[in-house]
């Protein structure tokens, strides 16, 4: 059986699956709705000292969420490309992630530097440049709450600048390495945690670096299993709802234990899981949440929101919030909302539409 599936595993793909053969995907906007959301009511509360609020809205699961859609969704528009043109334009694939991120990434960094001058912030300009070149996510240039959540970003960049390429020339063995990645950096954790001399070697910290893009690499591999269909449909949609209820549960318990840290690539799968789950139509409450029209509203400021929330998740006891001036909860909350929708429908949007020429 193992070694059927393994055959299966790697044969050439030959077709795009009617699943994922569409504009837009059910439900995606409604995760990223809900991993926003996490982000920022875990920033805006936790951070205050509602330590209880952690369990349901933990930032740092929120953030696994967004890895899981990008790996997913990128990978899959990648196939969809090669198996329509029998190849990937690099060029366009880079030209629509630039048009996508970066224009309000550094939109951002342009208002933090003159925030940072006339406000007395105390940035260092060291901040200001491994967020602008993404090396936000190597722990010597984490040295700033206002450019800090670009560590996210980081991965994401750094993971599209080289596998791209590699699903373009050997799909057969970019579906070799996630899995063999996947399976070996928690492994190597593992062993650097217990192996005490390892544990304050560079090879440790290579280590955990590798593991961050663990989130990501799970939803590239997941696409490749709806490629190659070797999703058990029948049995997902026929457990769905205690399935999703089941994984949830698991996923929060890794995320809300310090402990279990060495397993949080665990809750990737449970999330890769649950999303794919939830991408056929149904009539469940499930998809009816993920797909209310509101959710998905959130769910389409999400980046920008993500991108702005810094500066109103700031508590007025940061040693570095410098003069920035304090909200209470429900004017900074509005203020962000505000912000992110004016940021992506008369900023945004304009590359957005740039960008739909590379496609």
């Amino acid at each position: 059986m193992i070694k059927k599936l393994y055959t299966r595993y790697l044969e050439d793909i030959t077709e795009i699956p009617a699943l994922v053969n569409t504009n837009h995907l059910p439900s995606l906007d409604g995760f990223r709705g809900i991993s926003i959301l996490m982000v920022v009511i875990g920033h805006l509360f936790v951070r205050r000292g509602y330590d209880a609020w952690q369990y349901v809205f933990n930032g740092n699961l929120g953030v696994y969420i967004f890895f899981v859609i990008s790996g997913f969704l990128i990978t899959t528009l990648l196939l969809k490309e090669r198996l329509r043109t029998k190849t990937i334009s690099l060029r366009k694939f880079y030209i629509r992630r630039f048009l996508r991120i970066f224009p309000v990434a550094y939109l951002y960094l342009f208002v933090l530097v003159f925030l940072n001058y006339f406000l007395h912030l105390h940035i260092p300009w060291l901040a200001f440049v491994s967020a602008a070149f993404y090396l936000q996510n190597v722990e010597y240039f984490n040295l700033s709450w206002y450019t800090d959540h670009y560590w996210s970003l980081s991965i994401e960049e750094q993971f599209y600048l080289f596998f791209p390429s590699l699903i373009k020339k050997n799909l057969r063995l970019y579906s070799i390495i996630i899995p063999v990645l996947l399976l070996l950096i928690p492994l190597l954790v593992f062993i650097c945690r217990h192996v005490h001399y390892l544990e304050e070697s560079y090879f440790y910290y290579v280590v955990h670096f590798m593991l961050k893009f663990d989130g990501v690499m799970v939803g590239s591999f997941f696409s490749l299993l709806v490629f190659k269909n070797l999703i058990p449909w029948a049995f997902i949609k026929k457990y769905k709802i205690p399935l999703n209820i089941m994984l949830l549960a698991l996923t929060m318990v890794i995320h809300n234990n310090h402990n279990l840290t060495a397993i949080n690539h665990l809750s990737s799968f449970f999330i890769a899981v649950i999303i794919i789950s939830n991408l056929y139509p149904a009539n469940d409450f499930i998809f009816k949440f993920l797909n209310n029209k509101w959710l998905i509203k959130i769910g389409i400021l999400s980046y920008s929101i993500y991108i702005w929330q810094q500066l109103f998740t700031m508590t007025r006891s940061e040693p570095t919030s410098g003069n920035i001036p304090w909200y209470p909860l429900p004017v900074n909350i509005i203020l962000l909302f505000a912000i992110s929708y004016i940021s992506y429908n008369y900023y945004e949007k304009s590359f957005l539409k740039l960008k739909d020429r590379f496609k």
